[in-house]
């Protein structure tokens, strides 16, 4: 799932009840629908988990989950179970380039 929502919007978390076990989201907008709460439930990447944390506090809060590693550590590896939330804080290209590998892997 992937949201466009304005940055610094607030009230527009998600609750984890209403998120497939299995989702990934890619929040293009500094966590709009991927709050705290929901984040912590599920496994928190980032294509630059160090400058991810330098704005980790201030774009998401102090408890906000740390990245736990690299978005181009998936494609290596594979996509975790369960819940995915990707933080990519870079390039745009690259969050379109990861929308289109999902996407495909979905058969859409």
């Amino acid at each position: 799932m992937i949201s466009g929502l304005p940055i610094g919007l607030t009230g527009s978390e998600l609750p984890r009840r209403e998120i497939r076990s299995d989702v990934t989201l890619l929040p293009l907008d500094y966590a709009s629908v991927a709050g705290a709460e929901l984040s912590r439930t599920g496994t928190v990447v980032a294509d630059d988990p160090v400058q991810f944390e330098a704005l980790r506090v201030l774009k998401h809060g102090a408890d906000y989950p740390l990245a736990s590693g690299s978005t181009g550590d998936l494609l290596r590896t594979g996509r975790p179970e369960g819940l995915l939330v990707v933080q990519n804080i870079g390039s745009g290209l690259g969050d379109v380039v990861l929308a289109d590998v999902v996407a495909r892997a979905a058969g859409a």
